[in-house]
């Protein structure tokens, strides 16, 4: 029973160990999220590739912003890269991107949203890239669009007989 409990504890104390340790490198990284180098491509009318570097969003933290003409908007490819770090980046660089909604001039339409995984402490941050084909910045009395969460039903309690 005791030779039980000193292992679990000992488990428990290596796991937390181990979170601190990896907690100062995970900080550092959100810090520098603004030298992201992000930008998307498409090849126009000519079958020239054109090219649009998105730049964060100011009074935001994890969001940038890229103008585009509307007939790009669904033939866009990603490029991005972090210049101090080794991410590992979904969608990854050269993808295409699919499905995006036109930002206008807001940040209440749902982004792409980019994972950043850090492959030195597996780390992984989002961040969200809004592409507009009307506006070089969006406008900053909104906050940016969140999904929303799903409506959780609490389950019935059984019904007891009363005691007599």
């Amino acid at each position: 029973m005791r030779k039980g409990f000193f292992r679990r504890l000992l488990a428990a104390v290596t796991a937390l160990w181990m979170l601190a340790a990896s907690v100062p490198a995970a900080l550092a990284l959100s810090g520098d999220w603004t030298d992201l180098q992000i930008s998307v491509q498409w090849t126009d009318g000519e079958g020239n590739v054109q090219e649009a570097w998105a730049s964060p969003v100011e009074g935001t933290e994890g969001s940038f912003w890229a103008l585009v003409p509307q007939e790009a908007l669904n033939i866009l490819n990603l490029s991005i890269a972090h210049p101090a770090h080794n991410y590992l980046f979904t969608p990854a660089s050269g993808d295409p991107l699919g499905g995006i909604v036109d930002a206008g001039t807001t940040l209440e339409v749902p982004s792409v949203l980019i994972s950043a995984t850090d492959t030195e402490t597996g780390e992984t941050e989002t961040y969200a890239l809004y592409i507009s084909t009307q506006s070089a910045a969006p406008e900053m009395d909104a906050e940016p669009y969140v999904e929303p969460e799903p409506v959780v039903e609490p389950e019935p309690e059984p019904y007891v007989e009363p005691e007599p």
